[in-house]
């Protein structure tokens, strides 16, 4: 009668749960940038994949109830405002429905945030609006379409990936469906399939080190790697995952040729990106300078390291809440106790989850260092193009930016952990996970539905 607590279903099952009710439940850009998202995935729909520059703005020609739609529900069109708490009923919500897309009354959108990320992560939402606009349907309804592929394709991929991982599985489990996750995939943002897309490219490297890279693998893993590392290079430290694995003597040297392969292929079509859309590169906060960020790194390397370790320990506190949830635009946090969640969850998994396959320590320090190589890195990009110049702390850290590297980091503790327990007491840490899941769930709904009055 147990068969369900099997954590890839468990995984479609709370995945969907929780994505489906909250894409038509969360207003319409409610989550950070979805605005800029939406624009992006309808300019991709269209085959466009540059933007242009106008007023010191970056964007493109779209239909003009696409930025209408946005002033609907923010206030604003603005790319950075305040976003304070609105009352935004489902009643309310509905009417705008009704609004036709009329794609032939068009003007300049600035969505300068998005313009210049790699197309891939944007298909399923650009898919969806491409079939709805054929169809026919209003601006609203493409949005609902863009949330709904995007969530689909997301928790599948993440439940593909918990199924192949060899270590560490239900703590990637949990960590994927955390609320802030949940909230993200429901949206039209790209970081639905970046953040799936790393974690089946950690199952399938963390499995090539045991079974060697097969050609149906290796394709898989370039599609990942071409997902979420073009789209946010602070994660290509991810690609050297199954690196030592191919020089070991019992590997052939087509191993090593071909991980060699994947990963010139990945930098490279990075790197082609970022040259193809440097054009569009803006300043799009007030007081940044990415030159003079630069030149301060160069100049006093040893300030810059200051920095970075004093945000990690000012912020640490916030960057573990919004990690597991602090909703809408960081403007709706969960009370005090239930952050304590997320704790409860991972001593679950620890128990379900044993006995483990037993991780090489060098292993697990070549994990936790690349781990922690993109942590460094995801909080030096914000220092160059989000933080002032002068300011002492890294600005803009939220613990979303480190959900693709999880998997990574949950597999290089959890196979350090060794242990044995009855079948019954893994049975109830497999039933605490699903309990918790299922208790951020109905918290993700209760945190929006409040929020925004929406019933």
């Amino acid at each position: 009668m147990w068969f369900w607590l099997n954590p890839t279903l468990l995984c479609v099952l709370f995945g969907l749960l929780g994505t489906i009710p909250l894409a038509f439940l969360t207003p319409p850009f409610q989550v950070p940038d979805e605005g800029q998202h939406f624009a992006r995935a309808y300019q991709i729909s269209e085959g466009q994949l540059a933007g242009i520059v106008q007023n010191s703005e970056a964007g493109a020609i779209l239909p003009s109830a696409i930025p209408e739609l946005v002033e609907r529900f923010l206030g604003t069109r603005a790319i950075h405002a305040d976003r304070p708490l609105r009352n935004l009923p489902w009643a309310a919500t509905s009417q705008a429905r009704a609004i036709p897309l009329d794609p032939a009354r068009r003007e300049f959108v600035g969505f300068s945030g998005a313009v210049l990320y790699f197309p891939l992560p944007y298909l399923p939402q650009a898919a969806a609006i491409w079939a709805g606009r054929s169809a026919g349907l209003g601006v609203l309804d493409l949005l609902y379409a863009a949330r709904l592929a995007n969530a689909l394709v997301a928790v599948l991929v993440l439940a593909w990936a918990v199924r192949l991982l060899p270590v560490g599985r239900w703590a990637s489990l949990l960590i994927a469906l955390f609320p802030m996750a949940l909230f993200e995939y429901a949206s039209a943002s790209p970081d639905a399939l970046m953040i799936a897309a790393a974690f089946l490219f950690t199952a399938l490297a963390l499995r090539a080190r045991a079974r060697d890279w097969t050609a149906g693998s290796a394709a898989v893993a370039l599609a990942c790697a071409l997902i979420f590392c073009p789209l946010k290079v602070v994660y290509a430290p991810l690609l050297l995952l199954s690196l030592p694995a191919s020089l070991l003597p019992r590997v052939r040297w087509g191993a090593l040729i071909g991980h060699l392969v994947l990963v010139g292929l990945v930098v490279g079509v990075t790197v082609f990106w970022l040259r193809f859309s440097a054009l569009a590169v803006v300043t799009t906060r007030a007081g940044t300078d990415m030159a003079a960020q630069l030149a301060a790194m160069r100049i006093a390397p040893f300030r810059f390291l200051a920095v970075l370790l004093d945000s990690f320990r000012e912020n640490g506190a916030f960057v573990y809440r919004s990690l597991y949830g602090v909703l809408g635009w960081l403007k709706i946090p969960f009370p005090p106790p239930i952050y304590w969640l997320p704790a409860i969850g991972l001593l679950g998994c620890a128990i379900a989850e044993v006995p483990r396959p037993r991780l090489s320590r060098w292993w697990s320090l070549w994990d936790f260092g690349l781990v922690l190589a993109s942590v460094v890195l995801i909080e030096t990009a914000l220092y160059i193009y989000w933080t002032p110049v002068g300011n002492s702390q890294v600005d803009g850290v939220q613990g979303r930016y480190f959900f693709p590297v999880l998997p990574a980091l949950a597999a290089s503790v959890f196979a350090l952990i060794q242990g044995n327990a009855s079948a019954r007491v893994r049975l109830l840490g497999r039933i605490s996970v699903a309990g918790v899941l299922f208790g951020g769930v109905l918290l993700t709904y209760a945190a929006v539905v409040r929020a925004y009055a929406v019933f």
